[in-house]
């Protein structure tokens, strides 16, 4: 696990997310930067820098076309779903200057995806407490 000089509770967060049953990987990043504040994973399977940057691109489209719409919702979470993989990229509740997100990468095959996203929620719910 290599950690940022950040948040000292940043490793106990990742500690939970890699906990989660088939989760390969997870990055705690600012969602505007990409930038790896901490980061925890099982095996070389993922670069987490990369999957970090893809997010960070991923959550500005959204929340800049969620603007566009007029509405007032906030964006929660995206879900990626591919052959092999889940990506569930998690925007973290909290009161620091820069929003922060959870990307966590998940085997397909040994994940419950509405399980995952359930127990990501709740960690980002506690972590904003």
């Amino acid at each position: 696990m290599t950690s940022g000089p950040a948040l000292p509770v940043m490793d106990q967060v990742l500690n939970r997310v890699i906990d989660i049953e088939g989760v390969v990987a997870a990055s705690l990043i600012e969602a505007t930067s990409g930038l790896v504040l901490a980061s925890a994973q099982i095996g070389d399977v993922v670069d987490p820098a990369l999957v970090a940057a893809g997010a960070a691109d991923l959550v500005f489209l959204l929340a800049d076309l969620t603007a566009r719409t007029g509405l007032e919702d906030e964006l929660e979470d995206v879900m990626i779903t591919l052959s092999g993989r889940y990506h569930i990229v998690r925007i973290m509740p909290g009161q620091l200057s820069e929003p922060l997100a959870m990307v966590a990468t998940f085997d397909r095959r040994q994940t419950n995806l509405a399980m995952a996203r359930r127990e990501l929620r709740d960690v980002g719910e506690r972590f904003g407490a």
